[in-house]
């Protein structure tokens, strides 16, 4: 767990909270490890002229796997009022990068607000990875 001051929970322990504030932000890392798996999240972005900011959130191999990692981001990179976001996807397998590809968001949002639900599917046969990802958003 790094910064344990930014994480709570649900009463069930079911909903975990991660935030951030000027300083630092919010990580945990899990004891066991898994083949495959399915997580949700829903995030907010910074409205009005947010260049420079990037919210993101990541799944990487265990700590400490060094150059050999296999991680899987998903970065919304901060705008000038009135353009819209950018998410940008990143995918390192084998300690092999170079799988990075930005998409334009379809449309301006209101406020320069996201808020949606994003849900993220890996599983993982003999030979390959393969990850679903689906966005609901509120307008």
């Amino acid at each position: 767990m790094w910064s344990e001051d930014h994480f709570t929970t649900s009463k069930d322990g079911q909903i975990w909270y991660l935030s951030f504030d000027n300083d630092t932000g919010c990580g945990f890392q899990t004891k066991q490890r898994y083949r495959f798996g399915w997580f949700s999240m829903k995030l907010k972005l910074v409205g009005g002229d947010s260049a420079g900011v990037v919210t993101a959130y990541y799944m990487c191999s265990e700590k400490g796997a060094g150059p050999e990692r296999d991680e899987l981001d998903f970065e919304f990179l901060g705008n000038r009022t009135g353009e819209p976001y950018l998410i940008q996807t990143y995918i390192y397998t084998n300690g092999t990068g170079n799988h990075e590809m930005r998409h334009q968001l379809w449309t301006k949002l209101a406020h320069g607000l996201l808020s949606g639900k994003y849900s993220t599917l890996v599983s993982q046969n003999d030979e390959n990875a393969n990850v679903a990802s689906s966005t609901v958003t509120d307008f």
